[in-house]
């Protein structure tokens, strides 16, 4: 017997379907928006010290020693600085994100090779200072005189621990006998480190200046809880003409808050 097979069978069946209402679109593209924010707020999360340093890093550079001449030096020393310390912020991503730096101000830079640190000088710890370099601890301090004092954060997170290459953390390395170099772009001072110490956050007197030696401290924190701080210290052994000195412009002229052989690097 022939089978007889309709129009109806010969077509591909398919199952009505339900119409979208512009409601379940709308529901469906917030539940992907939804995910997309979650997992860009992970991503923040999990990334959030890598953007901070990042960040620093970068901005870091507007302040390099190229950028000014040794007059715009002299004129920024003459600004006055800030020296509240209860003022100095706590250095995070959303402070540094949030934050308009103002690229000036630069009184000079600071370089230990040897631990790989390299940093713009600037007057006072006011304002965005310790969120790029170092910042002078006492009024009217002058390079190779009395005792220059210089502050600095030190910067801790769970990728690198207390180890970061970012701004006074490589103190922790200091020892003695290492060389320090400051410069006003006008005179290279060389100081050799003499002591490395933990003081409590009291111990103020650390930075007075002691008669007539011509000494260099330099203070960050040793911990995260800030609960005692760092003090390496130097003496004066040299100074030197800037432009007589072409190998240490070359280590001042290396980027800030880099993490690389700095040593080997001008050195070698």
């Amino acid at each position: 017997m022939r089978q007889h097979t309709t129009n109806f069978q010969k077509q591909n069946y398919q199952p009505l379907q339900p119409k979208k209402t512009p409601e379940k679109k709308f529901g469906k593209i917030l539940g992907w928006g939804i995910v997309g924010l979650l997992l860009v707020g992970c991503l923040l999360l999990f990334f959030n010290e890598q953007i901070r340093d990042w960040t620093i890093a970068n901005r870091s550079q507007h302040f390099a020693l190229k950028h000014v001449t040794s007059n715009d030096i002299l004129k920024n020393k003459k600004k006055k600085g800030n020296y509240d310390f209860s003022q100095v912020q706590p250095i995070d991503s959303k402070t540094i994100l949030l934050e308009h730096p103002n690229y000036s101000g630069v009184i000079g830079a600071i370089a230990i090779p040897d631990v790989q640190l390299n940093l713009p000088i600037f007057e006072g710890v006011g304002g965005d200072n310790l969120f790029y370099g170092a910042g002078t601890m006492k009024e009217d301090q002058i390079m190779g005189s009395g005792n220059y004092a210089l502050a600095g954060h030190h910067i801790f997170d769970s990728l690198y621990g207390d180890n970061s290459s970012m701004l006074f953390s490589p103190l922790q390395n200091a020892k003695q006998g290492m060389l320090i170099y400051l410069t006003d772009k006008s005179t290279v001072y060389s100081y050799r480190i003499t002591s490395v110490t933990t003081v409590g956050g009291d111990e103020g007197e650390i930075i007075y200046d002691k008669g007539e030696k011509s000494l260099l401290t330099l203070i960050t924190c040793t911990d995260a809880e800030a609960t005692a701080r760092i003090a390496v210290q130097g003496e004066l052994v040299k100074k030197e003409a800037w432009e007589k000195v072409p190998l240490l412009q070359n280590v001042f002229n290396q980027p800030y808050n880099k993490d690389y052989d700095l040593q080997n690097t001008v050195f070698n």
